[in-house]
């Protein structure tokens, strides 16, 4: 059995530019100077905690919490204009009629994920969409844990997709042959640091998941 697990946003939610958008706006609105694209995906990590303090914000004048309540306002908003990445659908559509298993793992609030798949239209390729418990952005390895304990099975072939460093080590927690996409969050020279498999698109990654069946 072949089993694709999903990162979500950057890697089928074409939302980088989006994502730089709120946070310019969160940073204009404070008087700081803003992020160009080549920067955000230079500074963008997880914990968030960690990217919002590269990007300037000084939590001794305004708490991590209260920027991380701003963004989760905003986001929602501007996403709303979100679309799949290029090639996504038809290739989850492929997934599934050859029989695979799909399954997204986020670090996005659960029910605001499940909405946000549903919209697009492609809630139906997936077994389960997993996402965290709030919206702080921590990271997925609280989500991978809880879905690897219930979905434990031996004798199958797991691939992780996903397109930031956090994603290649949640591959690893899960046992996975992990995949980074390079048109996300983080750019190709830091997802080259890791020893992952890089690809440019999603025509690239056909080949990859099909020659496992």
């Amino acid at each position: 059995m072949t089993r694709i697990l999903w990162d979500w946003n950057g890697t089928l939610l074409d939302d980088t530019e989006i994502s730089r958008g709120v946070l310019n706006g969160m940073l204009s609105r404070r008087g700081l100077p803003t992020v160009s694209l080549e920067r955000y995906r230079e500074i963008f990590t997880f914990p968030i905690i960690d990217y919002y303090r590269k990007a300037g914000f000084d939590f001794s004048v305004e708490p991590y919490e209260v920027l991380a309540a701003d963004y989760i306002e905003q986001y929602p908003i501007a996403a709303r204009n979100a679309g799949l990445a290029e090639g996504a659908a038809e290739l989850l559509a492929e997934i599934r009629a050859a029989g695979f298993s799909q399954t997204i793992i986020s670090a996005a609030e659960s029910d605001s994920l499940r909405a946000q798949v549903a919209s697009l239209g492609v809630d139906c390729y997936f077994d389960a969409i997993c996402g965290a418990d709030n919206g702080l952005g921590g990271g997925k390895e609280a989500v991978a844990a809880r879905w690897l304990a219930e979905n434990s099975t031996e004798n199958e072939r797991r691939f992780y997709i996903g397109d930031t460093l956090h994603d290649f080590e949640t591959a690893r927690i899960l046992g996975c042959t992990p995949i980074l996409v390079t048109s996300g969050h983080q750019d190709r020279a830091r997802l080259e640091t890791s020893r992952a498999i890089i690809v440019d698109s999603f025509a690239e990654l056909r080949p990859i998941i099909f020659a496992a069946n």
